[in-house]
């Protein structure tokens, strides 16, 4: 018996061919909301059986809920290990879940090939959550139901796998991973420029196959590391914020990638040779390069950074992130309430794209490192 679990989006609009396919194999259907709160994964893992295929289809927050889900039904004592700790992550243990058939609706995330998943544990919180359990059994990619998406979604997907890429290449060391994911920041800022060039986006479809294919291959490619490797802060500085702020965790990203880049040293990529070598591979600065992401961010998102609580933002991306063996590591909380009050002076400016930050030069000589 296989359930079919969809995005509930989908009930005003006709599924492509490719996907329908897949519902009709299915003994059951189960439509949800794209959030991924506790109280979701509950509701949706009382619907499932210990080891049931299951087939999602939806963007990374479907996904990301059904992983959970799917991890619940195997190990109901699942959430005693949200409760361990302080910090913004949390590792499930074991192997044991439902196999999943994950069918990705968004660009970017990546959710569909990772043993991670993002759960929303309050209102304005949100967890890491690792586990092997996590990780679907397979995925499909389906380009047509990418043609739903706007030119804004699509260009913002393609700058997601931009930063993944170009975060995991400011901090491992293999010089064989380093080389790949060199590549692979090449592609994704290849496709990102043909996406901003072109006013439909949405009607490419060997872009649109080709960015979610990359976005799956960027979770594949073995680091060699033996210890976790943490990708540079922007991430978890966005995961705050975007709570905070009501926005979205890229267009949070987009905000800080210029603020954090201007400290390098201080916490960021580690140093400004790191910087200068994914520089190198985008072809100008990173500032330069977001300042149309920067721009399009619009009224709306420039108001709700504007108007963000410094000390409120500082206080949680500090408790959450910050502290031995996490991904801030010794970073101050001074430094934070900085960073954080400079984005919201920046932002309160009428001119956003002028008010980024476009040189970092000055901090060429400190090269202390917090990754």
């Amino acid at each position: 018996m296989t359930v079919f679990i969809y995005d509930e989006c989908w009930h005003n609009h006709q599924l492509p061919a490719a996907a329908r396919s897949y519902v009709k194999g299915a003994s059951s259907r189960v439509a949800v909301s794209s959030s991924c709160s506790l109280a979701d994964v509950r509701e949706l893992s009382v619907q499932l059986e210990t080891g049931e295929p299951l087939i999602a289809l939806g963007g990374g927050g479907i996904l990301d809920k059904v992983k959970l889900a799917a991890a619940a039904t195997a190990q109901p004592s699942w959430e005693s290990y949200l409760r361990a700790g302080r910090s913004g992550v949390t590792t499930i243990p074991g192997n044991k879940s439902c196999p999943i058939l994950a069918i990705p609706t968004t660009l970017g995330t990546g959710s569909e090939n990772n043993s991670k998943a993002v759960l929303e544990v309050t209102a304005s919180r949100r967890r890491l959550v690792l586990g092997n359990s996590l990780k679907p059994s397979g995925y499909v990619y389906l380009p047509q139901v990418y043609e739903s998406l706007s030119p804004r979604l699509i260009r913002h997907g393609i700058l997601e796998i931009v930063f993944r890429c170009a975060g995991i290449l400011a901090v491992i060391t293999n010089a064989t991973a380093r080389r790949e994911y060199a590549e692979l920041l090449q592609m994704a800022v290849t496709l990102y420029r043909q996406s901003d060039e072109n006013p439909k986006p949405q009607n490419d479809s060997v872009l649109l196959e080709q960015a979610a294919r990359l976005s799956g291959i960027t979770h594949q490619v073995p680091l060699g590391e033996k210890t976790l490797v943490w990708v540079w802060p922007l991430w978890y500085l966005a995961n705050e914020l975007s709570s905070l702020a009501g926005i979205t965790k890229l267009e949070a990203t987009i905000a800080l990638a210029p603020f954090v880049c201007e400290r390098i040293g201080s916490f960021g990529c580690g140093t400004i040779e790191n910087l200068r070598q994914i520089e190198s591979v985008v072809g100008q600065n990173l500032p330069d390069f977001l300042t149309p992401a920067i721009a399009s961010l619009g009224g709306s998102v420039c108001h709700n950074l504007a108007s963000i609580e410094v000390e409120q933002v500082t206080n949680q991306t500090f408790s959450q992130w910050a502290g031995l063996g996490l991904p801030l590591g010794s970073v101050l909380h001074v430094q934070l309430r900085e960073l954080f009050s400079t984005l919201r002076r920046q932002f309160s400016a009428t001119d956003v794209e002028a008010s980024a930050p476009r040189s970092y030069s000055q901090n060429a000589s400190n090269t202390s490192s917090l990754v």
